[in-house]
């Protein structure tokens, strides 16, 4: 396997359900590069939740939708089987 169990896997993406508050010009940028995608490749942005279970399905747990500047987004999710440690646990 490429991740070991507990490894964290981080998605860079800008998902189709933008987070509330979202500028208009971001919006507007998300919706044309969507289009792109439709006509250029066949694709199109996906729902954070999509996204999501797909990983969940595939057995990543702790999903963490996390925002940054601009319309990228970060999905941050753990490969189950593994114990995590706590701060301090095992020393």
């Amino acid at each position: 396997a490429a991740l070991r169990p507990g490894g964290t896997l981080l998605v860079l993406e800008t998902f189709a359900d933008l987070p509330e508050g979202t500028s208009p010009v971001t919006e507007a940028f998300l919706r044309s590069f969507s289009l792109n995608l439709a006509v250029t490749q066949g694709g199109r942005v996906h729902p954070f939740e999509d996204v999501a279970g797909w990983l969940a399905e595939a057995g990543f747990e702790h999903l963490e939708r996390r925002g940054l500047d601009g319309p990228d987004e970060l999905l941050v999710a753990r490969l189950a089987g593994a114990a995590v440690r706590t701060t301090g646990e095992g020393r």
